[in-house]
């Protein structure tokens, strides 16, 4: 009986961290939301970000409750949504972090930006400031273009001093940039799955307990 109060205590712990991680995560990606402007607000990503947690939330508490309460179907509901987290979590592991062409994606994303840059909307300020970058391929992008390199290809914004120019084109950094948080993930989703696993092991043995000890004790017939 130890054991299972052991596995028990744990499954509660591990959720009530990732419940309040989840409510953590909710509230930021609510205030980013709320400080969007109206048009950038239509990005589909973030609302999609924000259910998942939603879901993810509900999920943790039937993690907490149903191990607290000793309950058979809440425990077996939390772990068939382990199961179900699990599978997506491989599925996201193999689209977006394996088989993912990390080159191809960005060369798109900057190229689309590119166009706007020439349609001067300015769309470069973002990825020149952020990477320290300028143009796609480098500076020599503006002047092929007879545009004149805007403030923000400059450390500082400094114009004046030419040594201040970034050399590095945005394509190159924007790789970098991508294979490092790809890197990351990576590592993330191989923790999560590790987790995941753990959490249906225990969800599984917890709940195979609850029906051997807590079964309903049928009346027989005098």
């Amino acid at each position: 009986m130890r054991y299972y109060k052991c596995l028990r205590t744990s499954l509660i712990v591990i959720n009530i961290i990732f419940a309040i991680i989840a409510v953590i995560y909710i509230i930021c990606n609510a205030i980013v939301i709320n400080h969007l402007k109206s048009e950038e607000r239509h990005s589909l990503i973030l609302y999609i970000v924000l259910t998942v947690l939603c879901v993810a939330f509900v999920m943790f508490l039937y993690g907490i409750l149903g191990p607290l309460l000793e309950n058979t179907c809440l425990t077996w509901t939390y772990t068939g949504n382990m199961i179900a987290i699990l599978v997506c979590t491989c599925l996201f592991w193999f689209v977006f972090v394996i088989n993912l062409d990390e080159n191809k994606y960005c060369k798109n994303q900057l190229y689309q930006e590119w166009k706007r840059e020439l349609r001067c909307e300015d769309s470069m300020f973002y990825y020149q400031t952020r990477l320290n970058c300028c143009g796609v391929l480098g500076p020599e992008d503006y002047t092929a273009e007879k545009k004149s390199i805007p403030a923000s290809c400059y450390y500082n914004y400094n114009t004046i001093n030419e040594t201040f120019l970034f050399e590095t084109g945005c394509l190159e950094e924007l790789t970098n940039h991508f294979k490092s948080i790809q890197s990351r993930y990576g590592w993330i989703m191989f923790f999560s799955v590790i987790i995941e696993l753990i959490c249906i092991i225990i969800g599984v043995l917890l709940a195979r307990h609850y029906q051997r000890y807590y079964r309903p004790v049928q009346n027989t017939p005098r």
